[in-house]
């Protein structure tokens, strides 16, 4: 598994806008696609978002980033905010546990 991790300071008058742009973006993508995709709010910084997304694989994660779908993210977010980071976390696997 890939995850790709996107942190972005979103301006908070345009917190809705970019969720809509998130949206829109996973569903031109997921119709060909089995990735995952999650976002999540900082507690501690107010404007600060991070957005994962899990591929199967190096290959799919390259298509997306390649594709139109992935520029228009880019760019939205540029516009609604700014891109802190971005970063690729690879796992080999994953397992709940009970604690």
């Amino acid at each position: 598994m890939i995850i790709l991790r996107i942190l972005a300071d979103i301006d908070h008058n345009k917190t809705e806008e970019f969720a809509n742009v998130l949206n829109s973006v996973r569903k031109q993508y997921d119709s060909n696609s089995t990735s995952k995709w999650k976002m999540y709010k900082n507690l501690e910084i107010d404007d600060r978002f991070y957005f994962e997304q899990e591929w199967d694989n190096e290959k799919e994660l390259s298509n997306y980033l390649n594709c139109t779908e992935f520029k228009y993210l880019q760019g939205a977010i540029t516009v609604l905010g700014n891109i802190v980071g971005v970063s690729k976390i690879t796992a080999a696997k994953t397992e709940s546990i009970i604690i």
